[in-house]
C-alpha cells in the first residue's frame, strides 16, 4: 500500500467512494459520540497497545462498534439525500 497522497490522487478521478464513506464515518462517529479528535488518537494507542479494537472502540467513544454500525448505516440514506449536515 502506498502513501496517503498517492491513494488520493489515483481515486481523485474516479470518485473513490471506499474514501469518501470512511472519511463521512469518522466525522460521523466523533459527532455522535460527541468526542473530539483525540478519541482517535487514543483508540489508536489502545490497538497499538494490544487492546482489542472492539474494546479499545467502545473505550474511546463510548458506544459499541454494532450500535455505531447500526445508527450510521440508518444515517445513510439521510446523509445520500442531503438531510443531515456534519
Amino acid at each position: 500500500m502506498g502513501d496517503l497522497r498517492d491513494y488520493e490522487r489515483s481515486g481523485a478521478g474516479d470518485g473513490d467512494r471506499v474514501y469518501a464513506r470512511w472519511h463521512l464515518a469518522v466525522r460521523d462517529l466523533l459527532r455522535r459520540a460527541r468526542r473530539g479528535p483525540k478519541a482517535i488518537r487514543d483508540f489508536c494507542t489502545a490497538v497499538g497497545d494490544g487492546t482489542a479494537w472492539r474494546t479499545a472502540f467502545d473505550a474511546a467513544f463510548g458506544l459499541p462498534v454494532k450500535d455505531f454500525y447500526r445508527t450510521f448505516g440508518a444515517a445513510l440514506p439521510g446523509y445520500r439525500r442531503g438531510d443531515r449536515a456534519l
